[in-house]
């Protein structure tokens, strides 16, 4: 009797398991729909500037299919009373051509370009309470302004803009909490960046393109003053 206790235990121990290991895989299937498959940052700071000229070279490397600018930063979301720390990510409209975050929207759209649009992820709009539409409370976004020196009014230390929520995406629990999407221009206008200033390039591949060849091409395009990752 008790051999057939450990048996039945183990079974349902391993049935569980699997069950875990098949929504793992799950999950990772969707983060790896929507990671590019090469991404670009400066080894000098948090942002760098792209020449038209650099763009064109980009273009012309074999086995790129597309690549998309953005903007990545860490700031404070308000709504009805409440905050959360997270990520803003300007991106450009070819975002959607090097990831498939698009189709993990499962409410409301893909925000559209030059506007105050955003798209948040599910576990944002669960801690905020927060719909769409909803033209009664206000998701306000705030970050630091560059420079130096004392601060004498706190009121004065931040950009502050108010945002639209157009969508809400669904990945993970992680990533849920993780990203909020905006137009390239409005993060740039918010870090008060220069409009060829970005934090990131994505880029997507060809199935057979050569990983090495291409990280070898890009990294002259900016003086090897980059890291490419996988």
């Amino acid at each position: 009797i008790a051999s057939m206790g450990i048996i039945v235990g183990a079974m349902a121990l391993f049935v569980v398991l699997s069950v875990f290991s098949g929504l793992k895989v799950f999950s990772l299937s969707f983060s790896n729909d929507i990671d590019p498959d090469l991404k670009i940052s400066s080894t000098l700071g948090k942002s760098f500037l792209v020449s038209p000229s650099q763009e064109s070279q980009i273009n012309q490397i074999e086995g790129v299919i597309s690549y998309s600018k953005i903007v990545e930063e860490r700031v404070l979301f308000t709504f009805d009373g409440k905050q959360e720390v997270t990520y803003l990510k300007g991106v450009d409209e070819n975002f959607n051509k090097v990831n498939a975050l698009k189709k993990t929207i499962y409410n409301g759209d893909w925000l559209k370009k030059d506007t105050y649009q955003v798209v948040v992820g599910y576990g944002i709009a669960q801690q905020f309470s927060m719909g769409l539409l909803d033209y009664n409370h206000y998701l306000e976004v705030l970050a630091p302004k560059p420079g130096k020196g004392n601060i004498e009014n706190p009121e004065e230390a931040f950009n502050k803009m108010i945002l639209e929520p157009v969508g809400i995406y669904a990945i993970s629990e992680d990533l849920d909490s993780k990203y909020v999407f905006a137009d390239l221009g409005l993060a740039q206008e918010l870090l008060e960046y220069k409009p060829n200033q970005i934090s990131g390039i994505e880029l997507k591949m060809k199935k057979d393109a050569d990983e090495n060849a291409i990280i070898s091409k890009l990294q002259p395009i900016f003086n090897n003053k980059i890291t490419v990752k996988n």
